[in-house]
């Protein structure tokens, strides 16, 4: 294999094995009917591209069938699940930019030149948000904050880990560590101890029980490559033995040697913990088992790929504003559209996947909990204010929203009922709106406003969080 390919070949198969490890960690269950196996499409090319990771055209057709099942279960994805559309869709943009007139041979190598930058700036940009997004009252309120319900989320999960950890700790250790990644993932300097510590971080992270959050963790052991190359050093050792690239490494010392023997002893402990689905469950669950300990096994190779690099002296990549300057025009749009899904809640946009996940953001019903950005100043749409307040109804899924002592806005409210009104049947559902209480019922209001959906563009880009009666709460939704 030229060596002038190793680097891009390296990211390839990172992003297959993504792939793959999102399609087994997120396994539905099957059970759900045979639909669910367009879950595993994005296997299929990602497999075809593990076989030749030099091809520009095995690339771009995974970046593409992955970017359409996206598109298609739009608006309700994973917060990860939209960043990895962004980057999906930033490939296809470079790989096939400016290339008229141009030889197919070295397609790969001119589209990662222009690719891997603009990766590195998206991911540094959700890194932020995710941070800002946090400087709220709730999130910073121990007794109500996201991050000690999930880490005692973990605990239950892996009860080898301390359950009587002060509320503070999880709280301001999270704010603070993706404070850190996103700032030291800027900066030459910062760079390796950055994804040092993101491998650790994201491992932390990786062990609660919601797969999203493992799949997210993985996206990003392989995007660290991307910032520093030697983290798949042994790999590319293995496809290209030549000298001439490789990274710096060290002299295993007695002391790196131990330190490498306590990770392996770490890990293999949280293996064996790892709990193992119940008797009876659904296939899937012990397909997203194997996921799990494959997440584990993965952070070992990376943790003592790092261990073996001579930090300071690493091949690193920094942000470069220059590659966002002279990227293709398309993928410039991208990165706006990024930052904008970002602004969305202070906007009065959407709730839903705009890099809030367990943030405890609070911006509906006229309220705005964080500390810095003016809410009310920024409205540009007013589909936060609108907000129904379920008091009784036939449909579980509605009772349930009224059990957890949520709302919803009238936007989701009149999805949801347009579904009701397509499935047919007879329905009812008692609310209050605006101080105003109704009932409705199928089918003797099938006409009124509330069973006719937003416009198909709206539910398309559009999606709300339910919103929590009390503010200091957090709608518990990975999306």
């Amino acid at each position: 294999m030229r060596q002038l390919k190793t680097h891009p070949v390296l990211f390839n198969i990172a992003w297959a094995i993504y792939a793959l490890a999102h399609t087994v960690a997120t396994a539905p269950d099957w059970k759900w009917g045979a639909w669910v196996l367009a879950e595993l499409i994005p296997a299929v090319p990602a497999l075809w591209l593990l076989l030749r990771p030099d091809s520009a055209k095995r690339l771009a057709t995974l970046a593409a069938v992955w970017s359409l099942l996206t598109l298609v279960k739009l608006p309700v994805v994973p917060n990860h699940s939209l960043l990895t559309l962004f980057m999906n869709l930033t490939i296809l943009v470079c790989l096939f930019s400016d290339e008229r007139g141009r030889s197919p041979e070295g397609r790969l190598e001119r589209g990662f030149e222009r690719f891997a930058p603009l990766l590195r700036l998206q991911l540094v940009l959700v890194y932020a948000f995710v941070t800002f997004h946090k400087l709220n009252t709730g999130f910073l309120s121990p007794e109500h904050s996201a991050a000690h319900d999930l880490y005692l989320e973990t605990v239950d999960s892996y009860p080898v880990l301390p359950a009587s950890l002060p509320a503070w700790i999880p709280v301001w250790g999270t704010l603070a560590s993706e404070a850190w990644l996103a700032v030291g993932l800027c900066f030459r300097r910062t760079v390796p101890y950055a994804v040092g510590f993101g491998l650790v971080f994201h491992l932390l992270l990786g062990l609660h029980p919601n797969p999203y959050i493992l799949s997210f963790s993985i996206m990003l052991f392989g995007l660290y490559s991307l910032s520093l190359p030697g983290l798949l050093e042994p790999l590319r050792r293995r496809l290209d033995p030549s000298p001439q690239e490789a990274e710096p490494t060290v002299t295993w010392s007695p002391v790196r040697r131990g330190v490498l023997g306590g990770v392996a002893l770490v890990l293999l402990g949280l293996a064996l913990v790892t709990p193992f689905p119940e008797p009876g469950a659904d296939p899937a669950a012990y397909i997203r088992f194997v996921g799990r300990l494959a997440f584990l096994g993965l952070t070992f190779c990376c943790m003592a790929s790092w261990l073996s690099l001579e930090v300071s002296r690493a091949r690193v990549q920094a942000l470069s504003w220059s590659a966002l300057r002279q990227a293709p025009r398309g993928a410039q749009v991208l990165i706006v559209l990024l930052v904008f899904n970002g602004l969305c809640p202070y906007l009065g946009l959407k709730t839903g996947s705009a890099f809030a996940m367990y943030s405890n953001l609070y911006t509906e019903g006229g309220r705005c909990n964080h500390l810095l950005m003016p809410c009310k100043g920024l409205r540009v749409a007013h589909f936060q204010e609108d907000l129904v307040e379920i008091l009784e109804s036939s449909s579980e899924e509605l009772n349930h929203v009224k059990e957890r002592g949520w709302m919803l806005t009238w936007f989701e409210f009149r999805r949801l009922l347009a579904q009701k009104k397509e499935e047919g049947g007879t329905f009812f559902v008692r609310y209050r709106r605006h101080g105003e209480e109704r009932t409705l019922r199928l089918p003797e209001n099938a006409s009124d406003e509330a069973f006719t959906p937003p416009a198909w563009l709206a539910r398309k880009l559009l999606h709300f969080r339910p919103v929590p009666m009390n503010p200091e709460m957090r709608a518990e939704h990975w999306e």
